[in-house]
């Protein structure tokens, strides 16, 4: 239930009633079912570059458990929460704030 608050609390309007989540997916359907202007490995990183890309997924997330790919495909090596699932900004918000602040410095 938690994870439920802090997630209609997030996205507000865009999850309550009476369209909520069913619209919310139903529009994430809809933008994923047309081909995207770029690929993946059309980002180009480097290791001069000012805006590394930071790509953070959860091993137990089962909803999109692509991490690891889209690492691949951008060449970086990213990082795996083992036991965390789809609501990883939730859980891992603060670890995540942590390591984006220490980017550059």
């Amino acid at each position: 239930a938690d994870f439920q608050v802090q997630h209609a609390a997030d996205f507000g309007d865009a999850v309550r009633a009476p369209n909520g989540v069913e619209a919310m997916l139903e529009d994430m359907f809809h933008i994923n079912q047309k081909p995207w202007e770029f690929r993946y490995s059309d980002v180009k990183t480097s290791s001069n570059n000012n805006n590394p890309i930071q790509v953070w997924w959860g091993g137990a997330d089962d909803t999109a458990p692509h991490g690891k790919w889209i690492c691949k495909q951008l060449g970086v090596e990213g990082e795996c929460i083992i036991d965390a699932g789809h609501g990883l900004i939730h859980t891992e918000f603060d670890r995540i704030v942590d390591a984006l602040l220490m980017v550059g410095s």
